[in-house]
């Protein structure tokens, strides 16, 4: 959720600078979908700060809900000022980081998996984790690799 939180944060900022208002709201509705996601779940960690910062980048765009979420945020602080007297948000670069990547997997050019493994994952690697995958199995076994492509932190192609 931090992630998501302050890459929004980041996205929309540079949305705005640069008058994209279409994908500054995309980026807000993804984050949305990701908090009912997580609602779905469980409990938000976190969820207080979230909302507060949500209150303060959507007000430009919708002002009541802006206003009236963030009135609702601070009503345990006892704190009633408008969300248009606040900061704007910052993101922290730190936690943009990714400790792992969502590496998705095609066999013979047709997507058949998705793996999360580590953000530093080699070619090696993925083939390996790749071939130890249950949905992947029936595709691989006892078939030779021809060629692995290999995309960082994004694909991985096998051609059998």
């Amino acid at each position: 959720m931090r992630y998501t939180l302050h890459y929004t944060i980041q996205q929309v900022t540079q949305d705005l600078e640069e008058l994209h208002f279409n994908t500054a709201i995309s980026r807000m509705m993804e984050l949305l979908n990701v908090l009912q996601e997580a609602a779905a779940k469980g409990t938000i960690p976190g969820l207080h700060t979230v909302l507060e910062r949500f209150a303060r980048i959507i007000a430009p765009f919708a002002p009541h809900l802006g206003e009236e979420l963030w009135h609702l945020t601070q009503t345990e602080k006892g704190e009633a000022a408008s969300v248009f007297d606040q900061s704007w948000p910052e993101y922290d670069p730190a936690a943009l980081v990714r400790d792992t990547i969502t590496l998705v997997v095609q066999i013979n050019g047709k997507l058949r998996d998705r793996l999360e493994l580590p953000a530093d994952v080699t070619q090696d690697e993925a083939v390996a984790a790749a071939k130890e995958s249950e949905k992947l199995i029936p595709y691989l076994n006892g078939k030779k690799l021809r060629k692995v492509i290999f995309v960082p932190g994004k694909l991985l192609n096998l051609v059998v």
